[in-house]
């Protein structure tokens, strides 16, 4: 299929434009895969690529990840033992490592142990002698030149192609002194398709490549853009939700809409709104200056290469852009849904407000005061937050005035939850209650004090009354409990409706409850231990009388959610909803109705 889209998508820029190289640009970079028959063969391969603690070697059946792999350097050949096959997880909050998976083709990972045979080439290994002189210096050009899943401020202002950019101005200013313009752009970009093919087609230097074949070849900018899209695209779809690729392109379709309001930082801005559901506004404004505060870091590390007298400058200039994206980053951030909106807002305003200075106050103070509105749930949720085979469940009251979380998953889930958390646009939480210490209810509750503001962890039957969000603690406990049955229960009357968080109760628990509050009763409740063949007993579900019952679950090897209990709730026609087949369920109650919307795109009014 690539080679007849290859070959279809030539024949007409060929008719298009008249540039013969056009079509072989485009039917080269479409065939890229077909170039990893010029890769090792067996379980000898390049590393092509670094992230945080690992390494990707490219060879030509695929690429394994080396995990803890400090002493790899880009370009450096590998020989490892025959690698087995990844097993991929179909849990949902594994998504995300499943996606990365797809997108780079692992098709293993390994440790340092499983590497034979390490060899680095002669022109790398001064570099990194250079490098070793001062300490901490090898660390700094690993994470600025090599980066390549840009998961924080840095790396996604460094992935977006700003190294090949100065490599690509450097060359160009060299091969202009002895080759004419056209002759200086075909040998560049032949360089960099040859520094690709030997890296094995590291993301960000792929996308950069195809982006360069369009700009040479290609006058049209719409069609330029299209182009590009389309060969990435049929290369792989994945590719177009990876960061490395998204986020260049996300920037090049905003410069074509012309917009004069809209910047690259404000292109970020809104990209941030959109996928990560918060935005950093000053970080933002500052976009230009700091990308060409890194342009200047990365230029000083080439120097520093040769004059190792200067690394120690280096390093401090590292730490001081770091410290002050930390500073802008923490002066203001907005989170929620609504953070891209209320982004847009602010810079509408200020683009009307620089025409007339004197109304700039008074903007600023009305545009601060309407974010958090923006940002914010207008009205009370109750959210499911789909974390696998966990727990998790998020209450707000309107514009998260106050905001609870009971349990918080594992720690595999952690994106999948503070991805919720992000959409909701809690920035604090007054509350952070465990309903007991198993694995999948309470890994993360370390992680989330560092990363949110908690007023408060409770591990003991407590009511919690809050503005608008008043939550009940029963009293669920039975004599010698097993760490299932010490779990904490509670209820929260939200508007006409009654909502029970069962946590990993058990049916010993439910006969103790309904002993204690013989007139008990819910609307919704969130069964007991995933829905296991240990809990929602007959006598529960026929006392409780639910108009829904929810499980959190994800795909295990326990049998949950149990058949039999499946079939108990179909015999009482109670409706039922998993997080395993609809993702996260969030409940919105309004003063009107109560609206159940789930991931899955399903929308219920309840009665």
């Amino acid at each position: 299929m690539p080679w007849v889209v290859g070959l279809v998508v030539g024949v007409l820029g060929l008719l298009r434009t008249r540039r013969w190289i056009w079509g072989f640009v485009i039917v080269g970079v479409v065939l890229t895969p077909q170039a990893r028959n010029l890769l090792p063969a067996g379980p000898d391969g390049i590393v092509s690529e670094l992230n945080d603690r690992s390494a990707l070697v490219t060879y030509g059946q695929g690429t394994v990840l080396i995990r803890d792999a400090d002493n790899l350097m880009v370009g450096d050949y590998v020989g490892l033992i025959e690698p087995n096959p990844i097993t991929l997880n179909n849990n949902p909050s594994d998504q995300s490592w499943n996606r990365y998976v797809a997108i780079n083709q692992i098709v293993s990972v390994m440790t340092l142990e499983n590497i034979r045979i390490h060899q680095r080439s002669f022109i790398m290994d001064w570099c990194v002698t250079q490098w070793n002189q001062t300490e901490g210096f090898l660390v700094l050009v690993k994470a600025v030149l090599f980066q390549s899943d840009p998961e924080g401020m840095f790396g996604i202002i460094l992935g977006t192609g700003l190294i090949f950019a100065l490599i690509n101005r450097l060359l160009m200013s060299l091969f202009s002194l002895f080759l004419r313009d056209g002759a200086n752009a075909i040998l560049r970009l032949g360089l960099f398709v040859g520094l690709a093919i030997f890296l094995g087609f590291p993301l960000a230097l792929l996308r950069y490549v195809i982006s360069f074949g369009c700009a040479l070849t290609i006058k049209n900018r719409w069609l330029r853009w299209s182009v590009s899209v389309g060969v990435i695209w049929v290369l792989n779809p994945l590719y177009l939700t990876s960061m490395t690729i998204l986020i260049p392109l996300f920037f090049q379709l905003m410069r074509l809409l012309n917009i004069p309001s809209v910047s690259r930082g404000l292109s970020f801005s809104v990209l941030q709104g959109f996928v990560w559901h918060r935005t950093f506004p000053l970080t933002t404004l500052s976009y230009g200056v700091l990308r060409t505060a890194f342009a200047g870091l990365i230029v000083s590390i080439w120097i520093a290469t040769v004059v190792p007298s200067l690394q120690s400058s280096v390093i401090m200039m590292f730490n001081y852009l770091e410290q002050v994206i930390g500073i802008l980053n923490s002066l203001w951030e907005v989170h929620g849904e609504g953070s891209m909106l209320s982004w847009i807002v602010l810079s509408a305003g200020l683009h009307i407000a620089r025409k007339n200075l004197k109304v700039l106050p008074l903007s600023l103070a009305v545009l601060l005061l309407w974010m958090p509105l923006l940002s914010a749930p207008w009205f009370a949720t109750l959210t499911i937050i789909d974390v696998g085979q966990g727990n998790a469940v998020l209450l707000s009251a309107p514009f998260n005035q106050s905001v609870v979380l009971i349990d918080t998953g594992r720690a595999s889930a952690y994106t999948s939850l503070i991805s919720v958390l992000n959409r909701s646009g809690v920035m604090h939480m007054d509350a952070l209650i465990l309903t007991h210490e198993d694995a999948d209810h309470a890994e993360n509750a370390e992680v989330l004090q560092q990363d949110y503001r908690i007023r408060q962890i409770i591990t003991a039957p407590q009511d919690i009354k809050l503005p608008s969000l008043w939550l009940t603690a029963l009293d669920a406990s039975v004599p010698h409990p097993t760490d299932n049955q010490s779990t904490l229960v509670y209820g929260i009357r939200w508007g006409d409706h009654r909502f029970l968080l069962m946590g990993d109760a058990e049916v010993t628990n439910e006969r103790a409850l309904l002993a204690r509050y013989p007139k008990l009763k819910a609307d919704v409740v969130l069964l007991g231990h995933h829905g296991s063949a240990s809990s929602t007993s007959d006598l529960w579900l026929g006392s409780l009388e639910p108009q829904m019952a929810l499980i959190s679950v994800g795909r295990n090897g326990y049998g949950h959610p149990h058949p039999s209990v499946i079939k108990r709730l179909r015999d009482f026609h109670i409706p039922t909803l998993t997080t395993l087949t609809e993702g996260s369920l969030r409940f919105i109650i309004t003063p009107w109705m109560t609206i159940l919307v789930t991931d899955s795109w399903k929308l219920k009014i309840l009665p």
